[in-house]
């Protein structure tokens, strides 16, 4: 081999290592970048596990959340409706209750010539006795009348009186 065989080896050589120098350079730094990459995959495996977990969590959390809700809304829709089915009840009373008020208001209204009949009543009743009648026999426009005075059915004044004011007490 000659000289220049040589050096033309020689520089070949130089080359060669010179090209495998720099693959080696560039094998390093790709090993140090899949590394980092590794690294960081690394990472963010674990920030999903952590994030999946703390879905999942959450996402317990909300579903127990969700059902203390319905459980809350069932039970204040059963409660809206026993309020309604009382609020109802108490109309319904405080109708009877005001028909049974306007009925004391006219038995009140009515009160003075209800008693002045009764006194009327008591009046005949006397005068009947006095005569030796026992009803007054008399003739209304309905008809004969009897036992105006209620002494057939064994009435008195204070019992008639009684009976009056006992309507009025049943009316509330």
């Amino acid at each position: 081999m000659t000289k220049l065989n040589i050096q033309e080896a020689n520089s070949h050589l130089r080359q060669l290592h010179k090209k495998v120098y720099e693959l080696e350079t560039k094998v390093h730094m790709q090993n140090l970048h899949i590394e980092e990459l590794e690294a960081s995959n690394l990472q963010l495996k674990q920030q999903l596990k952590k994030n999946q977990e703390e879905s999942s969590a959450t996402l317990t959390e909300r579903d127990g959340t969700a059902s203390e809700l319905k459980k809350n809304l069932e039970e204040s829709e059963l409660h809206v409706q026993s309020l309604l089915k009382a609020a109802e009840e108490r109309d319904k009373l405080v109708e009877k209750l005001e028909k049974k008020a306007r009925l004391f208001y006219e038995v009140v209204e009515h009160r003075a010539t209800l008693a002045h009949m009764v006194e009327v009543l008591d009046e005949l009743s006397v005068t009947d006795e006095l005569h030796g009648n026992e009803s007054c026999g008399g003739v209304d426009r309905d008809g004969p009348t009897s036992n105006c005075s209620g002494i057939e059915e064994g009435i008195t004044r204070e019992e008639a009186k009684d009976s009056t004011s006992s309507e009025a007490n049943d009316i509330l």
